[in-house]
Formats: C-alpha cells, structure tokens, sequence
C-alpha cells in the first residue's frame, strides 16, 4: 500500500502507535518495582559513659527500629574501653548468654562499631559491661523506627521515689553495710560517677539534701576513668 494515500499513512500511524505501545510495555514489565519498607541501618553513639548522647549518663537510652533493621554501635567517639551487651531481663542481674556482645572495645581496637540484626519484634535490654550503672540502653523493635528519649533517672533517688532525700541516703548505707541485697532504683545511686554505691554517695546526698551542694552529680566533679 503506497504510503502517500490516506490509507498508507493510517497504515503507518498505527505501526507506530503499536511499537511505541510494545516498548512502554517491555519498559514498565522489565522495571523491578520498589521495595517497600526495607530494612534500616540505626546508629547508637557510644561515648564516655553513655550511649546515644551524654544526657543519658546514668539513664537509658532507648531506640525504636522495625522488624529486620539492624542497630550499629559506633564507638569513635569513645576514649575509654566499652562493650554493647545484651542484659537479658534485667540489667542489674544480666544474662550469662546474651543475646549479642560486642566484646570490649578500645581506641585501639581494630573495629570502633558493632552491629547487630534485629528479626523478632520485643524489647531488648543491653549495657556497657565495663560502666554497668553508668551506660545502659533499650532496643525496642517494632516501635516505628523512631527513637523515644528516655530522661536520665534523679541522681541520688535509689528507691524510685522521683525526690532525692535523707531515706535515699540510709538506703545505700544499708547496701555497703549489707543490710539490703539491691536497691529499687540502683542506677541512681552512683552519684559521683566513679562505678561504686558506696558512703562516698550517701555522704553527697546528704549534702545535696542539707543545701551544701547545689545539685547531683556536684558541679566539678571529677569523671570517672575506667580502662
């Protein structure tokens, strides 16, 4: 059919029409569609002696993340030796097989970051083996992906009575004399920072309690250094 009648040139119009629509086809069926919801990469900061940031020193730090993400501890910013480890069910009686352990980690370890995937939703406690008071944290998966700051905890309040006061005080005399076997809230007890609940921080409380210190920890109070 000659292409210059009307006929020819239909003819050739649909010819066209036909190969453009084969190759939008081939395009749209060869084209693997997206992913949806694919796993995430979270970081958790692991510094001196805290996780995620320094507000949550003798706190915990909570990350929420979704089913298959995984969570990478970074721990550059650290100058001292830490460890990510999962408690179990408590950290204050942690497991004796956790569920990860980053083993400890020191500005002169090959590796400055661990990471671990997480593929069954739940929530999963963890600390620093070398500051166990000091650096805690929780993963809760299946939360969104969003992180929910946790406050640190009231220094000096060892029986979660959200005050700081003189029963405070008897309270963690009562463990270093071996009266009582815990306290209700022992990751408070530490106030001066330096890995023990012992009379150095019942003595500070008082203070604190008396007015002589302005807060807790007391304001130029050396840092604790642990290898």
């Amino acid at each position: 059919m000659p292409a210059s009648t009307p006929a020819g040139r239909l003819f050739l119009l649909a010819l066209v029409l036909a190969a453009t629509a084969g190759a939008l086809w081939w395009r749209s069926s060869s084209t693997p569609p997206l992913e949806a919801g694919a796993p995430q990469t979270r970081t958790v900061a692991v510094g001196d002696f805290w996780f995620c940031s320094m507000e949550f020193q003798g706190g915990v730090c909570e990350t929420a993340i979704d089913v298959g993400d995984t969570v990478r501890w970074d721990f550059s910013g650290a100058m001292f030796t830490h460890s990510s480890t999962e408690c179990g069910a408590s950290c204050d009686t942690p497991t004796m097989t956790p569920l990860w352990d980053s083993g400890l980690i020191s500005p002169a370890s090959p590796s400055r970051e661990f990471q671990h995937q997480f593929n069954q939703p739940g929530v999963f406690l963890y600390r620093c083996q070398v500051h166990p008071l000091l650096a805690r944290g929780r993963i809760v998966v299946g939360g969104g992906g969003q992180p929910t700051p946790t406050p640190a905890p009231r220094a000096g309040d060892v029986n979660c009575s959200d005050e700081t006061d003189a029963i405070d005080a008897a309270l963690i005399l009562q463990l270093g004399a071996g009266l009582v076997d815990d306290l209700s809230c022992s990751g408070n007890g530490d106030v001066n920072g330096d890995g023990r609940i012992d009379a150095i921080d019942a003595a500070l409380v008082l203070q604190f309690v008396a007015g002589l210190l302005d807060s807790l920890p007391p304001a130029g109070a050396p840092s604790p250094i642990f290898y």
